[in-house]
């Protein structure tokens, strides 16, 4: 009998963020290994540009597992007209509530497993003794309260909690280093989607495409223009870079407002900003470029999904220096190591690599090869092990 996984994510379907990818890259790799899989998802009300869209058209995943809307009541919509202690009470309220309404809706699937990033459905499935598995991406003060960190750590050695994942070596070892069961803890690192980079193309072939200038070094970064991405740092390193062009990909759009005005204030004025596009079309714009940039600020951001893409473009990186990205990119060898947070060190990183092609080269194809093995299909099969190893 074919195993069974309840997979809970609380995420409109489709998203413009990369957790969407993420989440539906392994449903459908979990579905490749005979998995039965359900995506149990948020309803929330949805963006004007998502409306509509087919969630497996627009991730370009096969139909091999089911999707189910939670109903919820979305209070997002009300964050504009709330006083913000309210609004703070409010969204804890429906937080949980969504946790309770997406296990009540999942324990009929009578699943093996229940698979979640969401810790509150996680503590609902403990508490109904359902099999669990919750994959933690960061756990710093900024995004999780000294209380619900403890919980966590308690829930970690919960009879019913199978195993916490985490992205990252590092995020483990802090996890163990606070208390949490060492013996539940597993890395599962993202993945990369290779069809988007099977076949090799061109700088100039993908500047074509993108409509990209094909007259000057390019710097690109592709991703969520959050402030703890360090885009702002990149739109300053911009002064330092005056014969490339900086190109920015995503949003969102209010963030690239902000960015545009601190680009205007600055006068840097060697920055494109690109809207968000298709996840079919990112690896494009990646492989436009004679650099990718990644100027993450977040020591927390555990070992995001877009350095995998990156390694697999077969571009250079030059990325901040810090531990989670550390243990993936080897100065000097993957890529081009630059203090967080300081745009002089990030140009002169940049610079460094443009300044030496065959360096650059160098640097890229080893981070490609050491890639390679990064699969969605690996990560299922890991997840699969987990499921068998206390079946």
């Amino acid at each position: 009998m074919a195993i069974r996984i309840a997979y809970i994510a609380r995420m409109r379907m489709p998203t413009d963020r990369a957790h969407g990818i993420q989440i539906m890259r392994m449903c459908e790799a979990l579905a490749s290994k005979g998995v039965n899989v359900t995506l149990y998802y948020s309803n929330r009300t949805q963006t004007p540009a998502m409306r509509g869209i087919d969630p497996f058209e627009y991730y370009g995943v096969e139909r091999t597992f089911a999707i189910k809307p939670i109903p919820i009541v979305d209070v997002i919509p009300l964050q504009r007209i709330l006083p913000l202690r309210l609004l703070g009470l409010i969204l804890a309220i429906a937080n949980a509530w969504f946790g309770l309404m997406a296990v009540l809706w999942a324990v009929g699937a009578r699943a093996n497993v229940y698979y979640t990033r969401h810790w509150l459905a996680a503590w609902w499935l403990t508490q109904f003794r359902r099999p669990t598995i919750l994959e933690l991406h960061r756990t710093d003060p900024q995004h999780m309260s000294r209380r619900v960190r403890w919980l966590l750590r308690r829930l970690s050695f919960h009879p019913s909690m199978h195993a916490v994942t985490t992205i990252s070596e590092a995020l483990k070892q802090e996890l163990i280093l606070a208390g949490f069961a060492a013996e539940k803890l597993v890395t599962l690192r993202d993945a990369v989607d290779f069809r988007y980079y099977a076949e090799p193309m061109s700088r100039a072939d993908a500047r074509k495409l993108t409509g990209l200038p094909d007259d000057k070094p390019l710097v690109v970064y592709t991703g969520s223009l959050l402030p703890n991405r360090g885009v702002d740092v990149l739109v300053r390193s911009a002064l330092e870079l005056k014969s490339a062009e900086v190109v920015l990909v995503g949003g969102p759009s209010e963030e690239q407002t902000i960015l545009i005005r601190e680009a205007k204030r600055i006068g840097a004025t060697n920055i494109r900003f690109i809207d968000h596009v298709h996840p079919s079309d990112v690896s494009t714009y990646q492989q436009a470029a004679d650099v990718l940039a990644l100027p993450q600020l977040d020591p927390q951001g555990h070992s995001p999904l877009k350095l995998a893409e990156y390694m697999a473009a077969g571009r250079p990186i030059v990325a901040s220096d810090l531990l989670p990205l550390r243990e993936v990119i080897v100065d000097g060898k993957t890529g081009v190591l630059v203090l967080p947070g300081d745009a002089q060190s990030l140009a002169e990183g940049i610079l460094r690599v443009l300044s030496d092609h065959d360096f650059g080269e160098r640097l890229a194809h080893a981070a490609q090869k050491e890639v390679h093995l990064w699969t969605w299909e690996g990560r299922a099969a890991a997840v699969i092990n987990l499921v068998g190893r206390d079946a």
